[in-house]
């Protein structure tokens, strides 16, 4: 009995390990967007100089400043809106590391994933949960069984390797979404295309 809550209890730190590593390598490539009054929100350092965040939480066109990982803040500009996706494209100088991503394909409904976020002066923060359920009506969105806490929306979902498969934001009902890795670079991608940002 006394083995059996020994190995419970060392599975369970190691795990409580591995989560908190995912955290801290995703939160590298995690910004936070100050473009609306009061609440901030995330995003995320998709390509080098292109940060991609969630539409609606762009409020404003100028006086947009990004919160970098390692404390400083820069300016950014508002580069590109894409409506049918609900992504908006920043650029800003600054280095810092660009999001380490996984394959979002590869998600099974149940798998353990983490939102991370980077919202207010308190710094990067984290929720747990699990992928729901995958596509339907809304397209090719993951459905999430996690809390979105407030300016949540605009940062990555992570999975259990600490890899970003998607950029998570909020249906018109508020219920937690992730627009896949696929959408997401295929939108930043047009974006880098015809404009002049550089892709790595």
């Amino acid at each position: 009995m006394l083995r059996f809550e020994s190995d419970s209890a060392s599975a369970l730190l190691s795990l409580s390990h591995e989560l908190a590593d995912s955290v801290a390598q995703a939160g590298q490539s995690v910004v936070g967007v100050r473009a609306r009054p009061r609440l901030g929100s995330s995003g995320i350092h998709w390509f080098r100089g292109v940060v991609v965040t969630a539409g609606h939480t762009i409020e404003r066109d100028d006086e947009i400043t990004l919160e970098l990982p390692d404390g400083r803040t820069v300016s950014a500009e508002l580069a590109g809106y894409d409506p049918r996706s609900g992504l908006a494209m920043l650029t800003a100088r600054g280095e810092f590391p660009v999001a380490v991503k996984g394959d979002a394909a590869s998600l099974r409904v149940g798998h353990m994933v983490l939102a991370v976020a980077r919202p207010s002066e308190r710094g990067l923060c984290a929720s747990w949960g699990i992928i729901s359920a995958l596509g339907g009506k809304r397209g090719g969105y993951i459905h999430l069984d996690l809390t979105m806490y407030p300016g949540f929306s605009g940062g990555p979902l992570v999975d259990a390797h600490g890899r970003v498969v998607g950029l998570n934001t909020l249906s018109p009902k508020g219920a937690a979404l992730t627009i896949p890795k696929a959408t997401v670079d295929r939108v930043v991608g047009r974006f880098i295309r015809n404009g002049d940002a550089a892709l790595d």
